[in-house]
């Protein structure tokens, strides 16, 4: 995969089929206000090559036989319009937990906007008490 010689990015619609749809989901998800995916380690060469690429970044997942996915910038730039933006109010919480490691996305909450008390991720984390603002 060889970026565009005058944008400067990879053209997605040459990847391989499944690298190309491992793209899309994470881009659907992203869209969605979920930064991360996981995917059956049966994808891990799959994986591999997109971060090869620059385009998404992975680790271990916390299910056994699992890998936790994310785009890069360089994916974002890659799969997402840059006009873009989310609708408001609809779908997930969204709420981030603060930054303990620069190296891996942040979890996104995973409960339905405004919900009442504790944060969690897809993943099973928690985090905070939501505020009576945030409600």
């Amino acid at each position: 995969m060889t970026p565009d010689a005058r944008t400067g990015l990879i053209d997605t619609d040459h990847l391989p089929p499944t690298q190309y749809l491992i793209l899309e989901v994470l881009a659907a998800r992203h869209r969605l206000g979920e930064t991360t995916w996981t995917f059956p380690s049966r994808f891990r060469a799959v994986l591999h090559a997109l971060a090869d690429a620059g385009l998404i970044g992975w680790k271990s997942g916390v299910a056994p036989r699992s890998y936790i996915a994310w785009l890069t910038g360089a994916g974002r730039s890659a799969v997402l319009s840059d006009t873009y933006v989310a609708p408001a109010g609809v779908g997930r919480c969204g709420q981030t937990p603060p930054t303990m490691f620069n190296h891996a996305p942040r979890p996104v909450c995973a409960l339905p906007a405004g919900h009442p008390g504790w944060h969690r991720a897809d993943d099973g984390c928690e985090w905070g008490i939501a505020e009576a603002s945030q409600q």
